[in-house]
């Protein structure tokens, strides 16, 4: 039988915070992939900057959080 000592497991919860998950990898992944192009990210902002604000969608709630307490 293997001892699992704090730095094995620090090493792997390390490893896996490093794996591509979550909005960010997400947002990266989806849609068409194209060539850079500075006239396209000016007339992407110039679309952006005519249209009004909108307010973020909120957040859904963080469901299986800790129950620990102060």
């Amino acid at each position: 039988m293997t001892n699992t000592t704090r730095r094995d497991l620090l090493a792997a919860l390390g490893a896996v915070a490093a794996l591509p998950s979550g909005p960010l990898w997400a947002a990266a992944t989806r849609g068409d992939a194209h060539p850079f192009s500075w006239e396209r990210l000016k007339a992407d902002a110039a679309a952006l900057a005519r249209r009004p604000w909108t307010p973020p969608r909120p957040r859904p709630p963080v469901s299986g959080g800790s129950t620990m307490t102060r």
